[in-house]
């Protein structure tokens, strides 16, 4: 048998035999490269169900919009393909993504939103399934990845030491003033003497130089913010009898971690961050809701809060998360000799917190701004650590008994659920 070829050199045909192996091997080679170019350009057959795009995959800062949406097209082929219904499902942990279809009929449309409030920075996997409801149960999957960028801080602390005569100066001027007199604790300024002393060094708030906006911010900075400010934390323990029973004494309390912040430059502005916990730290972020935490009459939850009484305007936290990632360092207790805690027992160390999106509309007033919406990184700025606990309860060994007026104050307020509202009561005392 002899084929017909195109010389390579000189474009004209020759002809070979099939009785040589060497040219049958050729033969049989070209054969096949011939048969796989065909194939490449026949259309095989469609996927019965598919998703379009087959991923997705999102990167946002922990300080821009927290919520968006997704969608992807599903696509059936098959004779039923305009009548198939079909099931979105998606993975059950992974709280951060809400399908807002979960089923269908024929080609159509799947969509989500991802919520990344109160995630770490970090990288988030879900897998979104679509299912069709008939006798083959088709099945298709797609991979929605969510990366959470962690934002630098709009304002972050700068741990110094003391200034020649910085310290005795800044003990005179918070007694005199009554600069630590704060929203919810109330003036523990004459704690000022023993816990300067007892801090080696200070800490500076200020902005942070790394810090640029979110492309879209909710809100502008308050007038706070326009200059360094100071702030200390608080772990307080207020242990009281507020519900006694026929069976004896019924045990109640009180356990906030808060951040306390003021402007030395105007006593009469202070604000505030507390969690009603009994953790020592915690993460990742809690969410803060202030009109929560009345409502549990300050035992859970968590708040915040700024108030500015020289003009009677207030605002009050609602969204945004709050963390403590340090709280220790203290040295020993020692029993407070005056103040809302007197008779209790304080002792000194360290605190590390951050704010992430502290949402805070004005509730009072007319200062601008109407909304506050600020990021902030507290590392290792002075704390208090503070145990009150009040008659007829025994202390435990160590501790004393407290007889200042926290009790009439901050536990009346917690019983009538307005813990918050004392923020926006608090006047420093002249």
């Amino acid at each position: 048998m002899v084929t017909f070829g195109l010389s390579p050199r000189a474009g004209r045909l020759y002809t070979m035999s099939m009785s040589t192996p060497r040219h049958r091997n050729l033969l049989l080679l070209a054969a096949a490269l011939l048969g796989a170019a065909c194939g490449k350009d026949s259309t095989g057959p469609q996927p019965r169900l598919a998703l379009s795009p087959a991923s997705r995959m999102l990167s946002i800062r922990d300080d821009s919009s927290l919520v968006s949406a997704d969608s992807a097209v599903v696509a059936i082929s098959g004779a039923d393909a305009s009548t198939a219904p079909w099931v979105a499902t998606h993975t059950d942990s992974a709280t951060w993504v809400t399908l807002g279809t979960s089923a269908g009929t024929g080609p159509g449309v799947v969509r989500w939103t991802r919520n990344a409030a109160g995630l770490y920075p970090g990288t988030y996997v879900d897998t979104i399934t679509v299912t069709l409801r008939t006798a083959d149960g088709a099945t298709v999957r797609l991979v929605d990845t969510l990366e959470v960028r962690s934002a630098p801080s709009q304002f972050i602390t700068v741990r110094r030491a003391w200034r020649p005569g910085e310290r005795d100066s800044l003990i005179a001027a918070i007694v005199l003033r009554r600069a630590w007199n704060f929203p919810l604790v109330g003036d523990i300024s004459d704690l000022a003497p023993a816990a300067l002393a007892a801090w080696d060094s200070t800490t500076d708030v200020i902005v942070n130089p790394l810090w640029r906006p979110a492309a879209a911010p909710f809100g502008q900075l308050a007038a706070l913010y326009d200059a360094t400010f100071s702030a200390v934390g608080m772990d307080l323990w207020i242990v009281f009898d507020a519900y006694p029973d026929s069976a004896g004494i019924q045990r109640d309390s009180l356990t906030w971690k808060m951040i306390l912040w003021y402007k030395p430059a105007e006593e009469t502005w202070k604000g505030y961050a507390v969690a009603a916990t009994t953790a020592n730290t915690w993460n990742p972020y809690r969410t803060i809701k202030t009109t929560e935490f009345d409502a549990a009459a300050g035992k859970s939850g968590q708040a915040s809060g700024e108030a500015r009484f020289s003009t009677g305007t207030y605002w009050e936290g609602n969204n945004g998360g709050y963390r403590l990632t340090f709280n220790g360092g203290y040295g020993a207790f020692s029993v407070i000799g005056s103040g809302p805690f007197l008779g209790g027992d304080v002792a000194f160390g360290l605190m590390s917190a951050d704010l992430k999106n502290n949402n805070m509309p004005r509730i009072l007033g007319t200062d601008p701004p109407a909304t506050q919406l600020w990021t902030a990184n507290w590392t290792n700025i002075n704390a208090q650590k503070i145990r009150c606990y009040f008659t007829p309860l025994t202390p435990p060994v160590g501790f004393h008994s407290c007889t200042g007026a926290a009790y009439a104050d901050i536990v009346a307020a917690a019983q009538a659920r307005r813990v918050a509202a004392l923020a926006a009561q608090r006047r420093p005392v002249r």
